[in-house]
């Protein structure tokens, strides 16, 4: 398996790890401090524009298949999106490395 696929299969887990972590707790009603939102809102920006359709649609996700599965909607679209855009940074940054390298040689 080829690194990338690596990179997109660990940012996926992370990400959905994450918001599996926010949403436990949430239904579970224990304490999440508000600083432990900061890596959320960073995999949010770091997921879009791939997250954007969903939370456009969250009202209508909410009355049409519930809470539960409105959030793992939106946590499955977050966790794609965020993999995706860091595979593409990571095959950006190596093809900037192979061309400085070429380039020096």
């Amino acid at each position: 398996m080829s690194k990338a696929k690596w990179v997109f299969i660990i940012c996926a887990f992370v990400c959905a790890s994450y918001y599996g972590a926010w949403f436990l707790w949430r239904a579970m009603g224990w304490h999440w401090h508000t600083s432990a939102n900061i890596p959320g809102f960073a995999m949010l920006l770091l997921s879009w524009p791939w997250s954007s359709a969903v939370f456009g649609f969250q009202i209508e996700l909410q009355e049409y298949i519930g809470e539960a599965p409105r959030h793992l909607v939106t946590s499955a679209f977050m966790a794609v999106g965020f993999a995706f855009n860091m595979t593409l940074a990571y095959l950006a940054v190596l093809f900037l490395v192979g061309k400085v390298k070429s380039h020096n040689k």
